[in-house]
């Protein structure tokens, strides 16, 4: 459920792609973190310059490693809404192109 409310998976402008999790909470980061073998980055609490003065620092984990994405893709993919699995969908062929 983390990844579906707080995640995304975006391809990026250079033919790759991205996954994230941003969220304010360290402890539940850090079970995510765990939970899928401690790969990708977890960065620290951080307050982004643009953020208004209300809003909390918050943590990110992200990889751009299209084989540790297709690895969570496919662990994922069964739990997720239509509109992630879409994404997924995409990332896969993506990703299966490029195996060729």
């Amino acid at each position: 459920g983390l990844f579906e409310g707080e995640g995304w998976l975006s391809h990026c402008a250079n033919d790759t792609w991205k996954m994230a999790i941003d969220m304010t909470d360290p402890d539940v980061m850090w079970d995510w973190y765990i939970a899928i073998g401690c790969i990708g980055h977890l960065g620290g609490l951080y307050k982004r310059p643009s953020s208004a003065e209300h809003h909390k620092p918050s943590m990110e984990w992200r990889t751009s490693k299209r084989d540790t994405i297709y690895e969570l893709v496919k662990m994922l993919y069964p739990y997720m809404g239509m509109r992630r699995k879409e994404k997924m969908t995409e990332f896969l062929t993506w990703y299966q192109e490029k195996q060729k």
